[in-house]
């Protein structure tokens, strides 16, 4: 889905297309154009088809050094740095499925995927938008379709942090369409081939308007495929065959050695070959005796791809998004375009081998590096967006002896909020209690709620809270999943709390972030304990 998390009338808009492989960048232009963004020292261009501009890409890799300091991009992809056990890469397949592996970064120090991407992340959209505007900056990231929600969360959060005045997200599919030129409206559909260097993924969407959502349509998944290759990666595969061919007998130590500078110099032949017929990987210096270079024309390297079962692999993935599709009643011939993106998009046997299987359709790849970047910039944000989900407290019911949840926040609030969104009091559960928690949950369900608001907290012999007021509790087949389990809100009272006495005054409000904030007045002392205090970022 689309999603704005602030609206930015002034300022630098960028988009940023932040892959597992590569990352891309595009800016809107005062002229009103949109063009990809270089990024000196870390990105490098990737030549474009006949005479179209050659696209810059940042690989999406970043490096911690033993001295502290870090290099990302094209300083981290070289082959000195790539094979260090300090270099983190595919940060956005590990982040989704949010790895909690930790990996040295230096000074002693162990790191998390979330700690590496936000650094790679944020050097990049500091170097996009200019140190000296990136108060003012407005950046958009695509989202892989189906990525979690804790990662739409984490990036717009890298983003705040960041300093950049407004962030949002919208979904790769829309992103592609639109970064193509196309329409994305009802009764499109649309298949998405995003070939990778070591990955396919192929999707069939169409455009979804969500409910009370004002953000525009966003991509309905109806059909979804996706495949890993094996081995490291396609140029793995042009290394091997060279290997095989003017190698000979290769020791394991001597592979070892050459092997990140070859799959380096395979790695940027590949990338050649939408410009130009042949390619020539130097190899002279790596395996003494044979010739300088190696040459391989579009054909070799399609018959290499061949050998390796690319196309079949590309054939029953496709297969298999149009066998899921097909309980929605969508078939091949009633695609609106077949829109290629990724790396390997840009090589013509694949091209050519989507052509094959799309006879009749719309086939389009003279952008598949930068298409989503752009689209991604392609859109005015609304002034404000809203909460996706209900939001409770949960309170212990002595009577029922059981817990029962109560609406703090109604799916579909709009943030910012226009002053506070709920007042409560809270009270001690027992006499003598010195911390006092406000656990937060998420509910979710298949249909709306209908729960009232104006409800005060008070607290239960049980030990947990309750609320004064005439809303009904929520009935069955809602699913409660507590939001602040790991970051705990509590309120401290000194002296002591007594049991039944309103202690403590609460107010929420959300922010221009989509966070719920919490003042907090202590009532028998009259101190302001907390002060617009973040308590959860609202999905």
């Amino acid at each position: 889905m689309e999603k704005f998390v602030q609206n930015p009338s002034t300022g630098k808009h960028i988009g940023i297309d932040f892959g597992r492989n590569i990352t891309v960048i595009a800016a809107y232009q005062e002229s009103g154009t949109i063009n990809p963004v270089t990024l000196p020292g870390i990105s490098r261009d990737v030549p474009g088809p006949g005479e179209c501009v050659p696209v810059p890409v940042v690989p999406s890799v970043i490096c911690y050094h033993t001295h502290g300091t870090i290099s990302i991009g094209e300083e981290a992809a070289s082959p000195v740095l790539s094979g260090s056990t300090t270099t983190f890469r595919r940060l956005v397949y590990y982040l989704c499925e949010n790895s909690t592996a930790l990996m040295p970064a230096g000074l002693g120090r162990k790191i998390g995927y979330r700690e590496a991407g936000a650094g790679f992340l944020t050097e990049i959209m500091k170097r996009a938008a200019g140190d000296e505007e990136v108060a003012s900056a407005h950046v958009t990231f695509t989202l892989p379709l189906g990525a979690p929600p804790h990662y739409d969360e984490w990036i717009t959060g890298v983003a705040e942090l960041a300093g950049l005045r407004a962030a949002s997200t919208i979904d790769i599919g829309r992103a592609a369409v639109r970064g193509y030129g196309l329409p994305f409206e009802d009764r499109e559909q649309y298949v998405i081939i995003d070939a990778e260097t070591d990955s396919l993924e192929v999707a069939v969407i169409t455009p979804e308007r969500e409910a009370e959502m004002d953000s525009g349509f966003s991509s309905r998944v109806l059909g979804r495929a996706s495949s890993e290759f094996s081995g490291l990666c396609t140029d793995s595969w042009i290394a091997s065959e060279i290997l095989s061919k003017k190698g000979g007998y290769v020791s394991d130590d001597k592979l070892q050695q050459i092997s990140a500078m070859l799959l380096y110099r395979c790695q940027r032949g590949r990338e050649t070959l939408l410009a130009a017929d042949k390619i020539l990987v130097q190899i002279g210096d790596l395996l003494p005796g044979h010739d300088m270079n190696v040459v391989l024309t579009r054909e070799d390297v399609a018959g290499i791809f061949r050998e390796n079962g690319l196309f079949t692999l590309l054939d029953r993935t496709i297969a298999r998004a149009f066998s899921a599709a097909r309980v929605y009643g969508c078939d091949r011939e009633g695609i609106t375009a077949v829109l290629m993106i990724g790396e390997l998009s840009t090589i013509p046997a694949l091209q050519e081998a989507v052509s094959t299987l799309f006879p009749s359709a719309l086939i389009r790849y003279d952008h598949a590096l930068d298409a989503a970047a752009r689209g991604s910039v392609m859109t005015d944000a609304p002034q404000k967006t809203l909460i996706r989900s209900d939001y409770a407290l949960r309170y212990w019911d002595p009577v029922s002896r059981e817990h029962r949840y109560r609406l703090l926040i109604r799916c579909g609030a709009r943030y910012p909020s226009a002053g506070q969104v709920a007042r409560l009091l809270i009270s001690a559960a027992y006499d003598g209690q010195i911390h006092l928690g406000i656990p937060l949950y998420r509910i979710t369900a298949e249909e709306g709620s209908t729960v009232g608001t104006g409800l005060e907290l008070v607290g239960t012999p049980g030990g947990g809270l309750r609320f004064a007021g005439p809303a009904p509790d929520y009935g069955d087949g809602y699913r409660p999943v507590q939001v602040n389990r790991k970051e705990p809100t509590c309120l401290s009272a000194s002296p002591p709390a007594q049991k039944g006495v309103p202690r403590f005054e609460l107010t929420f409000t959300i922010d221009g972030h989509g966070y719920l904030c919490l003042t907090a007045r202590d009532l028998v002392t009259g101190t302001l304990v907390k002060n617009s205090e973040r308590v959860h970022r609202l999905v």
